[in-house]
């Protein structure tokens, strides 16, 4: 079991968004997920999803909308009047534009429709406050918390209750009483506190980032790993390159152009020397080895190739890669639950691409080209 404090979990975050390109909304859309798969659709259909503004209520937000796109009964509440972080101020957009009415709690007047909520609904999820908070919580904050847990619904924390102390033992004033703490990554230090199951209730704790990542290894026939070679090598870092040494594996040393920190000997000793392609993107200097190493893997047999289907026409390829794009789109919103309308949208779109190849649909630029050239008569 591994456990962090909050500089770790931040750690996490940037690794997977700036090293291995995970945009943070999609962290955010996997937490989301991970909150869902742990709910018993059974005994609960109606939720009271309690948010904050930074990206613990952007977690809570995904959230809501998954649970409004199986039907399920919500009633959104975001505490507090501080602008939202860029992830929950996108969710929240999200929800407002499918028609969701989010109710804002910035004074004791507002406190009405939660606690209605709270009394009508058989589940309250926790989204108020993450691993960051370091202030006391009073005011407004108390208020709603408090009133959580008197109320008499099951009581479900993101990440961590809201109150309670990540990186050291107790609480700041009052916290959340979870029945259950979905958490993310790794098992926080604040839960090692022998009181501390009084207000985490059961603890769960799923991977949103890294793992992805290694699903991903799995199930390729080439992996591309790509380091930034001005920074020394981290754990994720070295976990990701043991998972990728039974396959087929390039390493690209990005930005050559800066000094470097990065302990090559290493990776050598994981992937082999020849495997290692140094890079500047920036100056777009390494890149056509990349594609040499590529072509020369795949025409050697070692990156398998099971179709014989070649493509000789630019416009099909393109068509064919849209194509393939919206499919993927459109398995991704199935998965996520998304509304029907949105994925009929990604049907409509792979129709026509490869109604592009067979003729069934007609391109307006292919269209400008025949007219400019040719001089069509009756």
């Amino acid at each position: 079991m591994k456990i962090g404090n909050s500089e770790l979990i931040r750690n996490i975050d940037n690794y997977c968004i700036n090293d291995l390109g995970i945009p943070s909304i999609v962290l955010m859309e996997n937490a989301a997920l991970k909150v869902i798969k742990n709910i018993d659709f059974q005994k609960f259909k109606s939720f009271t999803i309690v948010c904050g503004t930074g990206n613990n209520g952007g977690d809570g937000l995904a959230v809501a909308r998954q649970l409004f796109s199986m039907n399920m009964k919500i009633d959104v509440f975001i505490v507090g009047n501080h602008s939202m972080s860029k992830d929950c101020f996108a969710n929240y957009n999200i929800l407002k534009n499918i028609g969701i009415d989010i109710k804002h709690i910035i004074t004791s007047e507002d406190m009405i429709n939660l606690r209605e909520a709270l009394l009508e609904n058989d589940m309250a999820i926790d989204a108020i406050f993450g691993v960051g908070l370091t202030r006391k919580i009073e005011g407004i904050y108390e208020e709603v918390i408090k009133s959580i847990n008197k109320s008499n619904s099951y009581i479900m924390a993101i990440d961590i209750p809201s109150g309670m102390k990540c990186d050291s033992f107790g609480i700041l004033g009052t916290s959340i009483e979870a029945n259950k703490t979905i958490s993310f990554e790794v098992y926080k230090k604040g839960f090692l506190d022998y009181e501390g199951e009084k207000y985490t209730g059961t603890i769960i704790v799923e991977k949103i980032g890294v793992q992805k990542s290694k699903e991903s290894i799995d199930s390729a026939d080439l992996v591309i790993i790509v380091l930034d070679s001005s920074k020394p090598l981290t754990d994720e870092d070295l976990e990701i390159l043991e998972n990728a040494k039974s396959k087929k594996t390039i390493v690209l040393l990005n930005k050559i152009d800066l000094e470097q920190a990065i302990d090559q000997t290493v990776i050598e000793e994981i992937v082999g020397k020849d495997n290692i392609i140094k890079i500047s993107a920036l100056k777009n200097e390494g890149i056509e080895q990349i594609h040499d190493k590529i072509e020369s893997m795949v025409f050697a047999g070692d990156v398998k190739n099971s179709s014989n289907l070649v493509i000789t026409n630019s416009r099909h390829k393109d068509a064919l890669f849209k194509a393939y794009n919206s499919i993927n789109d459109a398995i991704a919103g199935i998965d996520q639950r998304l509304p029907y309308d949105f994925i009929e949208v990604d049907f409509k779109n792979i129709w026509d691409y490869l109604g592009y190849i067979n003729g069934d649909t007609v391109q307006e630029d292919l269209l400008d080209t025949i007219f400019s050239n040719f001089c069509i008569g009756k």
